[in-house]
């Protein structure tokens, strides 16, 4: 089951235009979705951009920024807003966030989606 699903998750980050030595942010602490994302970049050829949920926004930004990462996994919603503020003094922008925790904040562009959304747009590819 588990293989399956992970297959689910890389066919739609596929479809969402992830590509080879892309650079990902993974903003998270360790879960069990920590350990799916980073093995799904991973069999896709991604090159993962890892911080923990403890990094500073600045920190998180530079690093970003640095990456020239466009596509961030955030272990929860909080995470979004610390990030943006980092990123404001290097002018870099984050075209997609996807929070694993599903804790998407109020009023959230349309460039933050759930982990729960993702996988029901894979269920949606593989039907």
């Amino acid at each position: 089951m588990h293989a399956k699903f992970q297959e689910l998750v890389q066919k739609k980050l596929i479809a969402r235009g992830f590509e080879q030595r892309e650079h990902v942010g993974l903003i998270a602490d360790v879960s069990q979705y920590w350990n799916l994302t980073d093995t799904s970049l991973m069999q896709i050829g991604c090159v993962e951009v890892p911080r923990g949920t403890d990094s500073t926004g600045s920190e998180i930004g530079y690093i970003l920024n640095h990456s020239g990462s466009k596509k961030v996994f955030v272990h929860n919603g909080a995470q979004v807003d610390k990030i943006e503020k980092g990123l404001e003094e290097f002018g870099h922008k984050v075209e997609l966030y996807i929070v694993l925790d599903d804790s998407v904040p109020s009023g959230a562009g349309e460039n933050i989606i759930s982990f729960t959304s993702l996988i029901k747009e894979g269920e949606e590819l593989v039907k």
